[in-house]
């Protein structure tokens, strides 16, 4: 059924809000009524299409009823974790920021940075970037996905706990790439917790909660394969890719200007979760959110890539040796830290 046709017969909408409705809908890729079950839509996204309070509230009640999973309310406690949360991250952020921003000597002094407090602000504020975006997210999928169980709960704290030294290690490159796997790696656990608790929206119609680890590891199987389930196999992949950008800055490209290659890589990894995951595939009854596994796997493939050829080139510079010789003398220590030297 047409999008115009439903809002009209289930809600009985009258002009000009039936009109503007069926256009912001339209505009946002949503031409039939069928399109919205598999969609996942949140109040928050309703609200963006400036869905009026009274009406927004009820088309999202049909949503969920379509898609099978009716409104979810939270429990108390789990209310009370999530308003926890929702207080701790932002303390977590201004004392994080503050109290390293006030330290840097350039502030301090109220000198020009020079290139190492350069380095030092490319970590900073891609810190904050990521740390923001973050919580966007976890935003979006707390409302969905209650913290009725304590397992999330727990994660969220420690990133909260991570934050702050995510934001003040910003001076010291391993701590900063260590504090920042280690928050990536909860969003993993994160992502496991999550579908032990709510196996049905990840596609485990069958599986009563909570999903035992075969059941949570199939769903990274068929978003692996392509299914409809694709944010934990997302998060994992972009994981492991985090953690080779780190490795590398780490064991082999530890030259001036590094940090800037490091944190424009990490930047584009981010930027690159942000449009996978926002990425729309199929039509109708089979709308599905991600990029399909061979397209991610090229992207990560050529970034990496592109780290490597970049970072060579500045260590290159740096020595005054040739590119190629640069390269091979880098495969070489690779080899050697990997162990794969006999």
């Amino acid at each position: 059924m047409a999008i115009r046709d439903w809002l009209d017969r289930e809600f009985q909408i009258a002009e000009p809000d039936l009109t503007t409705y069926t256009t912001n809908f339209t505009n946002h890729g949503i031409t039939e009524e069928t399109m919205l079950q598999r969609l996942g839509i949140t109040l928050d996204d309703l609200k963006e299409m400036k869905i009026k309070l009274g009406h927004r509230h009820r088309i999202f009640d049909a949503i969920r009823v379509m898609a099978g999973t009716p409104e979810r309310q939270p429990s108390h406690m789990a209310e009370a974790r999530r308003d926890l949360i929702k207080r701790l991250l932002p303390v977590a952020i201004s004392v994080g920021f503050a109290s390293r921003l006030i330290e840097m000597p350039w502030a301090m002094s109220g000198d020009w940075p020079d290139l190492l407090q350069l380095e030092e602000l490319a970590r900073f504020f891609t810190a904050m970037f990521l740390t923001v975006c973050g919580w966007e997210w976890y935003h979006r999928d707390v409302q969905k996905r209650p913290l009725e169980s304590p397992h999330r709960f727990i994660v969220d704290v420690a990133i909260a706990i991570l934050t702050i030294f995510f934001l003040y290690s910003s001076k010291h490159s391993g701590l900063w790439f260590c504090a920042f796997i280690a928050i990536f790696f909860l969003y993993v656990v994160w992502d496991w917790f999550s579908i032990r608790e709510y196996p049905q929206d990840y596609g485990l119609q069958n599986v009563t909660a909570p999903a035992g680890p075969g059941d949570i590891l199939r769903v990274y199987g068929h978003g692996f394969l392509n299914g409809t389930a694709r944010g934990p196999i997302t998060n994992l992949t972009w994981f492991v890719y985090f953690v080779v950008i780190a490795f590398l800055s780490w064991r082999l490209f530890v030259e001036q200007y590094e940090g800037f290659v490091s944190c424009t890589f990490v930047l584009i990894g981010a930027i690159c979760i942000l449009r996978d995951g926002h990425k729309q595939t199929g039509a109708a009854a089979a709308f599905v959110f991600g990029w399909t596994m061979q397209f991610r796997f090229l992207v990560v493939f050529i970034s990496l890539v592109a780290f490597v050829l970049v970072s060579t080139f500045v260590l290159a510079r740096s020595t005054g040796q040739g590119f190629p010789q640069t390269l091979l003398a880098l495969l070489s220590s690779l080899k050697a830290c990997c162990w794969f030297a006999p």
